[in-house]
């Protein structure tokens, strides 16, 4: 038993420390949207698949705008039509997901920006 608790306080550290992602960039004015956290899923294709996940804390709905960003495997930018600010909507107390497509089979990292307005 004494292990038991000795490893879940250890689990339950180790998450607590946890060091966000530094490729998702999260602007000021959003700090009812939290549980920010992206999957990565490679596909058959070779494009790269990615969930994006949150939730909106407030108890009505929060408009916010997100850009992604997409790099080659040497960290050059991947630029595209599809890199722009894209408005999104999300009722209150509820959580949120969408998800993108890499704009090329070339594409092996990404940087995802978040933020309240375009102002």
């Amino acid at each position: 038993m004494t292990i038991i608790l000795a490893a879940m306080f250890i689990l339950t550290l180790a998450l607590g420390c946890a060091k966000p992602d530094p490729r998702i960039i999260k602007g000021q004015g959003l700090r009812n949207i939290t549980d920010l956290a992206v999957g990565e899923h490679p596909r058959a294709d070779g494009f790269l698949m990615l969930q994006i996940t949150g939730r909106n804390t407030s108890s009505s709905a929060s408009d916010f705008y997100y850009k992604l960003e997409w790099f080659d495997a040497q960290g050059l930018l991947l630029d595209s039509f599809q890199s722009r600010w894209k408005k999104v909507t999300v009722q209150g107390q509820v959580p949120f997901v969408f998800t993108e497509i890499s704009v090329r089979p070339t594409a092996k990292t990404w940087r995802l920006m978040f933020k309240h307005d375009l102002k």
